[in-house]
C-alpha cells in the first residue's frame, strides 16, 4: 500500500490521506545487525520487531538514539563532576564519591529517558515546530544545558580556581603561621625574663655565703689591747722616770729598773698572746675562705642547673617555631588558636569563577561558549529528529499507519473523533482516513 493526495487536487500539506493498494506492502527486511538488538532494548521500534521497520528507518533511529546514549554519557560526567564537589567535602571521598554517582546517574537517566520519548513522539509530518511539547523541550534544553555546564566551566578552569582557593588557604596559613611565631617568640621572651629575674634572686640568696671577709678579732683579742695599754702605761712611766719629771731626779734608777721588769714581763705575755692570736687567726680565715668557697660551688652549680633548664625550655621553643613550617593545618589553628576555613565547595568554585570571569573577559567568552555548545549539544536530539527521513517521520505517525490500514490505530481513530475537544482540523483529517479506508474495504 502506498499514500496519496484525495482525489480533488488538495494541497500536500493539508490534503488528507487515502488508502491505496497499487503497491505491495513492504517487505521485512532480514539483514539483522546491530541496531536491531538496540533498537528493541531502548524500546525504540515502537511498534513491534524489526519487520515493521525498514532498515533506513532503524538506522535512523538507532544512531539517534547512540546520539541519546553519548548525550547520557556526557550529562552523567558533567553531573558528576558538579555532585562530588557537594559530596565529598560533607561525608568525604568513601562516601561522597559513590553518593555522587549515584545522583548523576539519576539525573543522566531521567534526561535519557525524556529525550528518548522526545525521539518517539508522534509529530505528524507537518513538523516539530506545531507541537507544543517541542517547545516546553526547547526550554528545558536551555535550562538543563546551562546547569548541566556549571560543572563542565568548573572543570574546564578548575586548575585556575583551584590556585585562588590554594592562595586563599596559603594566605590564611601564613596568617595563623605569624601569630604561633608570635606566640612562641613571647613565650622566648617571658622565659629570657624569668632567666634573668633567677639570676637576681640566687645572687641575693647566696651572696652573704660567697662573702669572705678576713676576720681580725680572736679571743684573745680583748687581752692583747689590754696588755697594750699596760705597755704603753710603763713605757710613759719609764721615760718619766728617766727624765726626773716623777721623783725630781733624773736618770735610772731603782724605780726605773723595777718599771723595766714589768715591761719585759708584760712584752713576753703580748708575744704569748700575739702567737695564740695569729694561730688562731689563722684557723678562723680558713674557716671563712671554707664557708666562701662552699658559697660560691652552691651558687654556680644553682646557676648552671638554672641556665640548664633555660636553655633547655628555650631550645624546645625554638624548635617548636622552626617545625611551624611543617605542621598541618588542623594542628597549626589548634596551636595558634585561630580557625583556618578555606570555601572549596560547588557554591564556592562557581563562585570564584563568576569573579574570574568579571576580571577577565577570555574566561567569560570562554565560559558563555561552553554554554552555547551545552545548549547546542541538547538540541541534537530535536535537529536529529526534525531531520527524519519521510519514511521514518511516517514510522513514528499514528495518522500514517492508520492511512494505510492499521485495524489498532483506525479503531483507536474510530474513538478520537467522538472526543468533543479536538480541533475541527483533526477531526476532518482523522474522519476522511477512517472514511478512505471504509471506502477501501467496500472496493475490494
Amino acid at each position: 500500500m502506498t499514500q496519496e493526495p484525495a482525489e480533488g487536487g488538495g494541497s500536500r500539506s493539508g490534503a488528507p490521506l487515502k488508502v491505496v493498494q497499487d503497491l505491495p506492502a513492504h517487505a521485512p527486511d532480514h539483514d539483522a545487525t546491530y541496531m536491531d538488538r538496540f533498537l528493541a532494548v531502548a524500546m525504540l521500534n515502537v511498534y513491534g520487531f524489526r519487520g515493521e521497520m525498514p532498515r533506513r528507518v532503524r538506522a535512523d533511529v538507532a544512531f539517534a538514539g547512540m546520539l541519546v546514549l553519548i548525550q547520557a554519557a556526557i550529562d552523567l560526567m558533567a553531573w558528576f563532576l558538579g555532585m562530588r564537589l557537594i559530596f565529598v567535602p560533607g561525608f568525604g571521598p568513601v562516601v561522597g564519591y559513590p553518593l555522587a554517582l549515584v545522583f548523576a546517574t539519576l539525573f543522566a537517566a531521567t534526561i535519557a529517558i525524556f529525550e528518548r520519548s522526545v525521539l518517539v513522539a508522534d509529530v505528524s509530518l507537518t513538523g516539530l515546530l506545531r507541537n507544543s511539547a517541542v517547545w516546553f523541550r526547547m526550554g528545558f534544553v536551555l535550562l538543563a544545558s546551562l546547569v548541566t555546564a556549571v560543572p563542565l566551566e568548573l572543570f574546564l578552569y578548575g586548575e585556575e580556581i583551584q590556585k585562588v582557593i590554594d592562595k586563599d588557604r596559603a594566605a590564611q596559613v601564613a596568617r595563623a603561621q605569624d601569630v604561633l611565631r608570635g606566640n612562641i617568640d613571647g613565650l622566648i621572651a617571658a622565659l629570657d625574663g624569668k632567666l634573668d629575674k633567677d639570676l637576681e634572686r640566687l645572687e641575693a640568696q647566696y651572696g652573704p655565703q660567697r662573702a669572705y671577709e678576713p676576720p681580725t678579732v680572736s679571743s684573745v683579742t680583748p687581752r692583747i689591747e689590754a696588755l697594750e695599754k699596760q705597755i704603753a702605761g710603763v713605757m710613759a712611766a719609764m721615760q718619766a722616770e728617766d727624765e726626773g719629771r716623777r721623783s725630781g731626779t733624773a736618770g735610772r734608777g731603782k724605780r726605773y729598773r723595777s718599771l723595766e721588769g714589768q715591761l719585759d714581763t708584760l712584752n713576753k705575755q703580748l708575744t704569748l698572746l700575739t702567737t695564740t692570736h695569729n694561730d688562731e687567726l689563722k684557723g678562723l680565715r680558713e674557716e671563712a675562705q671554707g664557708r666562701a668557697q662552699a658559697g660560691e660551688l652552691a651558687y654556680q652549680q644553682a646557676v648552671t642547673a638554672l641556665r640548664t633548664t633555660h636553655e633547655q625550655e628555650r631550645k624546645a621553643l625554638l624548635a617548636e617555631r622552626a617545625d611551624i613550617e611543617t605542621l598541618p593545618e588542623q594542628v597549626l589553628a589548634r596551636r595558634a588558636r585561630v580557625n583556618i576555613e578555606v570555601a572549596e565547595g560547588f557554591s564556592a568554585r562557581v563562585k570564584i569563577l563568576h569573579q574570574m570571569a568579571e576580571r577577565e573577559p577570555t574566561v567569560e567568552w570562554g565560559v558563555w561558549a561552553l554554554r552555547l555548545v551545552m545548549v547546542l549539544f541538547g538540541l541534537l536530539v530535536l535537529i536529529q529528529k526534525a531531520t527524519f527521513s519521510i519514511e521514518t517521520k511516517a514510522y513514528f505517525s499514528a495518522t500514517a499507519r492508520a492511512a494505510v490500514g492499521d485495524p489498532r490505530m483506525r479503531k483507536l481513530f474510530g474513538g478520537l473523533v467522538k472526543m468533543r475537544d479536538m480541533s475541527s482540523t483533526q477531526r476532518e483529517n482523522i474522519s476522511a482516513v477512517i472514511e478512505d479506508g471504509q471506502d477501501q474495504v467496500r472496493r475490494g
